[in-house]
């Protein structure tokens, strides 16, 4: 099976929140993504997992996924602090797609 962009990739235009994902087009591709996931990248080592997400930058607002995907991990069930910190980052982050009007055009 070929690689598959990560959502952030594949809509970079769109945050993680955006009710986009949750409904046709976007929902049929986080279902797609992530059973190519689990079938192509869970089992890897660390170091894989950082490769292939190095090829695929990210803002911040995506910073929870990429934790979950290399480690497994929820930062946001970690230290308080550093949770704190990255929700503020990721809010931010929000706010700016906001000021910005992301929207798409057209969702075809």
């Amino acid at each position: 099976m070929d690689e598959m962009k990560p959502l952030w990739a594949a809509y970079p235009e769109l945050h993680p929140y955006h009710i986009f994902w949750r409904m046709g087009e976007g929902e049929g591709y986080v279902v797609e993504y992530w059973d190519w996931w689990h079938a192509t990248y869970r089992s890897r080592s660390v170091e894989d997992k950082i490769a292939y997400v190095k090829r695929y930058p990210f803002r911040p607002a995506w910073s929870d996924q990429v934790l979950h995907m290399i480690w497994d991990v929820d930062y946001f069930d970690n230290d308080e602090a550093t949770a704190d910190a990255l929700r503020a980052e990721a809010d931010a982050d929000a706010d700016a797609d906001a000021d910005a009007d992301l929207e798409p055009d057209s969702w075809e």
